[in-house]
């Protein structure tokens, strides 16, 4: 997909150099030194709250997910997302996948999701429970129509393609589901662009354009490509139609270099093109209206390494009970990227309340939580984000970052798509990542166990 790596007036070539970073900071592994004691310390925590998470309940027998999903949280859940709720549903029974150019093969992931397109019609899609735990080979991306709910529910059925394939891809959809998959791409090694055997790495999901009420719901996504989850409006295309509810909710997104990207590549209503931003370094800037409003709840981002997520243009994000464990990925090729957990520009919005960030960076620096351009050490390259933050929580020293907090609407849902927040910070981090870990991927419970219903507010 085409990237924001290409917008604005300033060169991005700089940009993709620095990846928001200062000028003078180098990325690559062999001029920088990771903190290796952070990075023990980290990976200490994480190992004991993985062992807490079995005692609270991670391995419970796994517990049906809602028929229909009648209770997203967030921004998708207010918006009524129903997926392919009251419309034919399909069963997998197939491992298989047919090559780009032929006809779907019976029974297979391919031919329920083109039954939904050819038919105009709302699709819910299952997989049979023979399918637990096995592999699914794309061969080309999948392209769900509107009002489909694709739910692996229990059986973790993981989709995976060479890193030049997206697995799904979402342009101008509106009312889709995606929940219960396990998410792979392979090989992953080296840069993701400008590759020298023409081969540029895609997503696991792309989602572009014009798009409303979607869901992405405990999955589990690792080693994807160029972007786990990316959502974005693409360059030199018109800018989406106001709307854009989604919610992201209960997934993991695992060892990656870039994670999630949301964003419109300007701020004009429908001008193609880049075009300015509000400039909140100006006492009397305005934002302006949302087009993406994404909730970003209950996730778990373990050692990422930047993008978790990037949010740029007219994107407003609450982001709650999330879990940021982040470092610098190695390429496989002697180069790493950029390590940051959440960084903010060009006229965002971003609402972070109780939200853990355990940053292990390249020694002699700070770990970068929660960021805009004004942040300490950061670059000054793009124009401002604005930032509420709300009792967030830092493992260490990471950087946790406020800018005019009063330009961010104070976010509320109405009934079933209200978020159950747990209050981080008398947990601790330990216990705060375990009550998360027992919440995502495939096998997530359906609510947070009672050593979690803890609330200092």
């Amino acid at each position: 997909m085409a990237t924001y790596l290409k917008m604005l007036v300033i060169s991005f070539r700089l940009f993709a150099l620095s990846a928001f970073l200062t000028p003078q900071i180098a990325i690559s592994a062999s001029s920088a030194i990771l903190d290796e004691f952070a990075q023990a310390q980290a990976i200490a925590l994480v190992n004991s709250a993985r062992a807490r998470a079995e005692e609270i309940g991670l391995h419970d027998a796994c517990q049906q997910k809602k028929q229909d999903f009648d209770q997203i949280p967030g921004f998708a859940g207010d918006a009524q997302t129903s997926g392919g709720q009251g419309g034919v549903v399909l069963q997998v029974h197939s491992d298989e996948d047919n090559q780009p150019r032929t006809r779907p093969l019976p029974g297979t992931l391919r031919e329920a999701v083109e039954f939904g397109y050819r038919h105009r019609t709302a699709t819910r899609i299952e997989f049979s429970p023979e399918l637990k735990g096995h592999v699914i080979k794309l061969y080309s991306a999948l392209r769900p129509s509107d009002n489909t709910t694709i739910d692996g529910k229990c059986t973790g059925v993981t989709l995976v393609a060479d890193a030049d394939i997206a697995l799904i891809i979402l342009a101008g959809r509106q009312n889709v589901i995606i929940s219960g998959l396990k998410m792979r791409k392979y090989p992953y090694t080296g840069e993701n662009k400008g590759r020298a055997d023409g081969k540029d790495f895609r997503d696991c999901i792309t989602v572009s354009g014009s798009v409303d009420r979607l869901a992405f719901l405990y999955n589990d996504f690792e080693t994807c490509g160029d972007g786990e989850l990316d959502i974005t409006s693409g360059v030199g295309n018109l800018m989406p139609n106001a709307g854009g509810h989604m919610t992201i909710a209960f997934n993991r997104f695992g060892h990656h270099d870039k994670a999630m990207l949301l964003g419109t590549d300007g701020c004009g209503d429908a001008t193609v093109g880049p075009v300015d931003c509000p400039d909140y370094a100006k006492a009397n800037s305005e934002p302006l209206a949302p087009l993406y409003k994404v909730t970003l709840f209950a996730n778990f981002f373990e050692w990422a390494g930047q993008r978790q997520p990037r949010a740029f243009g007219r994107v407003l994000l609450d982001a709650t009970n999330n879990v940021f464990a982040f470092t610098p990925f190695d390429r496989g090729n002697g180069t790493s990227g950029s390590t940051y957990g959440i960084f903010a520009s060009n006229g965002a919005l971003v609402s972070a309340q109780d939200n853990l960030f355990i940053g292990v960076p390249f020694s002699g620096r700070p770990a970068y939580g929660l960021t805009t351009t004004t942040s300490p050490g950061i670059s000054l390259l793009e124009s401002q984000a604005a930032i509420r933050s709300e009792n967030n929580l830092a493992y260490g020293n990471e950087i946790i970052s406020q800018n005019r907090p009063e330009l961010v609407p104070q976010i509320a849902y109405a009934g079933g798509a209200e978020l159950e927040r747990i209050d981080f910070k008398p947990l601790g981090a330990r216990d705060a990542l375990a009550c998360v870990i027992t919440q995502v991927g495939p096998y997530g419970r359906l609510e947070w166990p009672s050593s979690c219903q803890r609330s200092g507010r």
